[in-house]
C-alpha cells in the first residue's frame, strides 16, 4: 500500500518535471532531447513506484533509451545513465516516505538492473541509427 505522501510527491514531481521540461524547450529549443530524456526518466520512475511488476519499467527503460540514442547516437552513454538513474532514487524516496517498507539489498540492487536495460537499448539504438544512415546513402 502506498502512502498518500509518496503518491503526492511522485505525481507532483512528474507534473513539475513536465513544466520544467517545457520551460527548457521554450527557452532553449536545441536542448529538447535533454528535456525529453529528463521527463521520460521521471515517467519510468513513476511507473516503477506504482507497479508491482518489473516488466513495464524495464520495457520503458529499454524503449526510451533506444529512441533517444537513435536520435542522437553521439551521446549513447548519457542516455544510458539519464533514463534509469531515477529508479533507485524513487526506491529511496519510497523508503523515506513509507515507514512500513524496508529498504533491503533486493530493492536497491533490483533497481540498478534498469541500467542494463538502458545500456542495451541505447547501444542498440545507436547501432540502428548507424546501420540505417549507411544503408540510405544515395
Amino acid at each position: 500500500m502506498h502512502s498518500p505522501l509518496l503518491t503526492m510527491f511522485s505525481f507532483y514531481g512528474l507534473v513539475g518535471g513536465l513544466i520544467a521540461s517545457g520551460i527548457v524547450v521554450y527557452t532553449n529549443p536545441s536542448n529538447w532531447n535533454f528535456a525529453l530524456a529528463a521527463f521520460l526518466a521521471l515517467v519510468v520512475s513513476f511507473v516503477n513506484l506504482n507497479s508491482n511488476e518489473v516488466q513495464l519499467p524495464a520495457l520503458l527503460t529499454l524503449g526510451f533509451s533506444f529512441f533517444l540514442a537513435s536520435n542522437d547516437p553521439k551521446r549513447v552513454l548519457l542516455w544510458s545513465i539519464l533514463i534509469p538513474v531515477w529508479i533507485p532514487i524513487g526506491e529511496i524516496l519510497r523508503f523515506i516516505l513509507n515507514s512500513e517498507r524496508t529498504l533491503g539489498p533486493s530493492e536497491l540492487l533490483g533497481s540498478f538492473l534498469a541500467f542494463g536495460f538502458s545500456f542495451a537499448g541505447s547501444y542498440l539504438g545507436a547501432k540502428a541509427k548507424n546501420a540505417s544512415s549507411k544503408a540510405i546513402k544515395p
